[in-house]
């Protein structure tokens, strides 16, 4: 492959947010033959079968987390990975968890790694508290924080992890228990909920 057409290849994944699929690939004009071979030198990431993205775009260090989101499209990050992402959390996940609509017809297969936990939530509670973050020009959605903290209580997780989520919370510039409350009432854990409220404050 000559310079002239990797900086073209380049330019095009850049162009498409730094992500393509086989098919875009071809219909931009460039042979298969140079996936594999961009793939082999290691330039490009296949992150699932016939999605590639461009290995040198980091976004933000969450890259990751931007890969998971074109694996599952539609999802958002929840649990513990939303807990990551708010930064309400030390734990470090082995998982990526994300929601998707339980009437949702098609379920991508998740590859081996990332490694995915896919969670189906009723079309109300998957709606519920959804907010995005920018990692460059990629968009991330995630639950917020009070949606986040109730599908912890709601699905019983963690406990520990809980309650450390809940400790920052009361300590984040952008604690609102009047929302938090409004969450809980909605999603059913308000007693629950307050029973740890007494115990934090």
């Amino acid at each position: 492959m000559n310079y002239k057409t990797f900086k073209t290849i380049e330019n095009q994944f850049i162009q498409s947010n730094g992500y393509m699929r086989t098919k875009e690939f071809m219909n931009a004009g460039f042979s298969y033959y140079y996936l594999p071979k961009l793939k082999e030198e290691g330039i490009i990431d296949e992150i699932k079968r016939g999605l590639f993205r461009w290995g040198e775009m980091d976004f933000g260090g969450l890259y990751q987390y931007v890969d998971v989101s074109k694996i599952i499209p539609n999802s958002v990050f929840c649990l513990y990975s939303a807990l990551e992402l708010l930064e309400l959390s030390s734990y470090i996940p082995n998982l990526y968890y994300v929601a998707i609509d339980r009437k949702r017809s098609y379920i991508p297969k998740c590859p081996e790694y990332p490694q995915i936990k896919v969670k189906t939530f009723s079309r109300n509670n998957f709606s519920l508290g959804i907010i995005s973050i920018k990692a460059d020009n990629q968009e991330i959605k995630l639950y917020n924080r009070e949606k986040t903290i109730c599908d912890f209580v709601r699905l019983k997780f963690d406990i520990h992890v809980l309650k450390e989520a809940l400790s920052d919370y009361l300590n984040h510039p952008k604690m609102d228990l009047d929302k938090l409350t409004k969450y809980a009432k909605i999603l059913r854990v308000d007693k629950t909920i307050q029973k740890y409220l007494e115990v934090l404050i």
